[in-house]
């Protein structure tokens, strides 16, 4: 199942969960048991699976349904899920059981919401250390990355050219154009060697 099919499942039952009731069941109210059914790819880039019938105590249903919420928006990883409900006061228990839970479901996976970083990333021209850094803030190594970096088009070795085209599209407006452009390519992730190398180049053609 793909990320958007997911997603548009995700949204048609929590708006089931919601409203108190879902075909074929009894009424349910918030804080009330969820169930959920314990099959999911979760070591690849695909999406969750779906909801079944495994009853889980009110705290850690109250948890899964915010978990469900935040990926309902978008993949979440499992650093920024614990945050979000210790920010909520949930117990640590509950949250690592439900965390637990929700890994186990497919519902969050590390390996799935790291694809997608690593390919929104791409697309907005990082630069490969920018993107190390920004997923290491998650606790995972991008060597991890289901399919890095064959299956995302991606050679570390055109990374210089991969900065030099992005300096093209986002030239800086700095009065010295090769410091400028130094700094602006290394805040976005490049390298130093690879930033030095494109700015050097774009500098001479201005």
């Amino acid at each position: 199942m793909g990320t958007s099919d997911a997603l548009a499942e995700l949204r048609a039952r929590i708006r089931s969960i919601e409203s108190g009731a879902s075909k074929g069941h009894s009424e349910r109210r918030y804080g009330e048991t969820l169930t959920f059914e314990s099959h999911a790819s979760v070591g690849s880039c695909d999406g969750p699976a779906a909801l079944a019938s495994e009853p889980e105590p009110d705290e850690v249903s109250k948890a899964l349904k915010r978990i469900l919420a935040l990926v309902n928006v978008s993949e979440k990883s499992s650093v920024q899920v614990r945050r979000k409900l210790e920010s909520l006061d949930f117990e640590h228990d509950v949250i690592e059981e439900a965390l637990s839970r929700a890994v186990s479901y497919g519902y969050v996976s590390d390996e799935r919401f790291a694809c997608s970083l690593v390919r929104s990333r791409l697309s907005q021209g990082r630069g490969e250390d920018g993107i190390r850094r920004e997923l290491l803030e998650h606790g995972i190594e991008i060597d991890d990355v289901p399919g890095w970096p064959y299956d995302f088009d991606f050679d570390s070795s055109d990374e210089a050219a991969r900065a030099y085209d992005f300096i093209c599209k986002h030239p800086s407006r700095s009065k010295n154009a090769r410091e400028g452009a130094y700094r602006k390519l290394v805040q976005k992730g490049y390298s130093s060697s690879a930033a030095s190398e494109a700015a050097r180049k774009w500098a001479a053609e201005q």
